[in-house]
């Protein structure tokens, strides 16, 4: 098994087996349980009234085995909730972890925009649907298995062969359509992701108004939407018509053998009668097979919807950015505090230059590889290097006061002079759209900066 499947796996019960888990299942054990319980308080009230016995116990057996299960039933739902939540936060605790420091992922819009959309939409619904979707599982399966082991140990045994002999036939069907219903959820998956990453555009598109621009994204957009919806009904559909062909291939066993008992046994009053009380749950059971069965014809679906997030919690590979660094381009210059110049031999050296407090400017053509630059430094140096791109959405103290740019970026550099520890600062185009005026006092700031830092920063004027 290679590394990434390990990995893969490893995350996978990471997410899943959780203590949360543990509970739910004990709790619908415990509530199945006494389900179950009532086919024989039932069979056994039947026969003792017919046998003009004492019935008031198993009277009240019977309706305690009515009442009593939806209590463990609503805790283990509501535990249900806190596992969903329990699996997000664990999903978001490994994303944020393997994508620490992954600076070379940052130039990649497209991989961006795909992990941001997975994270921001796809994880929640995936996980919230897959914990749901387990819960019901195992509602359904614990049901289906209890019930009718006990009818067929108190009323007629053969309907457990008839029973094995249903989930045999359809188990063959459900290995058949598997890999299709799988490849068709994983369609409809990459295909919300593709929306998801469309939707991402939605403010500047719309709130900005430039009709151009607005018409594109729309048409994208609606395109990608479109998809989805067509993907998503197409899965729906062909679950259903599994469905159908499954719940027909467990109820004529069953049915034959139902007939053939109570024709064998048509002296018998008192198992025609057991039979005749019980013969309503028995078709209550295959129901509920019938919903079991359409839930294991569901398993490609979330096993390759989570497969999916998962993928987003192996280690990326990494970019080699040098490749697009031209050294023959870039030129290097030590700035001066009096805004003098000067230019600082073979670009290589910039790694020398971490050493030194003060500042330093990179330029360079257009396409000379100057954020990649950036970018390869913070990669190398790690977290001895603060970087701040030129376009982010980096948390700080001011996030969500009214302010300009101009203003946002001058606050921002107050808490990078008074709270940053790392002795190295890379700046990318911190001037772009400045006006002259905060241009100069954010360069006023970056010298204060450069008294007691390395300051390496790029302009774009």
């Amino acid at each position: 098994m290679n590394t990434s499947i390990k990995q893969s796996h490893l995350k996978l019960s990471g997410l899943f087996f959780n203590k949360y888990a543990i509970y739910c299942l004990s709790f619908l054990v415990l509530q199945q349980l006494i389900v179950a319980s009532s086919s024989i308080w039932l069979v056994a009230l039947i026969r003792a009234i017919q046998a003009e016995k004492i019935f008031l116990l198993y009277f009240g057996l019977y309706v305690a085995s009515l009442i009593l299960p939806f209590f463990p039933g609503g805790i283990a739902y509501v535990i249900v909730k806190s596992w969903q939540q329990e699996s997000l936060r664990r999903f978001i605790q490994y994303f944020t972890e393997i994508h620490y420091n992954q600076i070379s992922l940052s130039s990649e819009k497209d991989e961006k925009e795909r992990r941001i959309s997975a994270l921001s939409t796809e994880s929640s619904r995936s996980l919230e649907d897959a914990a749901l979707y387990f819960y019901d599982f195992l509602a359904t399966s614990l049901n289906v298995v209890l019930n009718i082991l006990t009818i067929a140990f108190i009323v007629d045994r053969k309907l457990l062969l008839a029973y094995g002999l249903s989930l045999l036939v359809v188990s063959m069907l459900l290995k058949w359509q598997g890999a299709q219903q799988g490849r068709l959820a994983l369609m409809a998956q990459d295909a919300r992701i593709l929306l998801g990453q469309s939707l991402l555009g939605f403010w500047d598109n719309i709130v900005l108004g430039n009709l151009y621009n607005n018409r594109l994204w729309q048409e994208k957009m609606w395109k990608r939407f479109e998809k989805a919806k067509e993907l998503q009904i197409g899965s729906i559909k062909f679950q259903q018509i599994i469905a159908i062909g499954i719940a027909f291939l467990t109820l004529i066993p069953c049915l034959i053998i139902v007939t053939y008992s109570m024709i064998t046994h048509a002296s018998d009053t008192t198992f025609l009668a057991s039979y005749v009380v019980i013969l309503p749950r028995l078709f209550i059971i295959l129901n509920f097979t019938h919903h079991m069965l359409s839930l294991i014809a569901q398993i490609p679906i979330h096993k390759n919807r989570l497969k999916t997030l998962i993928s987003f919690l192996i280690q990326p590979e990494k970019i080699d950015i040098l490749k697009r660094i031209y050294w023959d381009q870039i030129k290097i210059f030590k700035v001066h505090p009096s805004g003098k110049a000067q230019e600082i031999g073979d670009p290589r050296i910039i790694f020398d230059l971490v050493f030194s407090k003060g500042r330093f400017l990179v330029t360079g053509v257009n396409g000379s590889g100057k954020s990649s630059l950036l970018i390869f430094m913070k990669e190398k140096l790690k977290e001895n290097v603060y970087y701040l791109p030129a376009n982010h959405n980096l948390e700080f103290l001011n996030d969500g006061v009214s302010l300009s740019t101009g203003q946002q970026l001058i606050k921002s550099f107050e808490e990078i002079y008074q709270n940053v520890s790392e002795q190295i600062v890379l700046l990318d185009e911190w001037d772009a759209n400045l006006d002259p005026s905060n241009c100069l006092k954010i360069s006023q700031k970056i010298d204060e900066l450069a008294k007691n830092k390395t300051v390496i920063e790029v302009r774009q004027n």
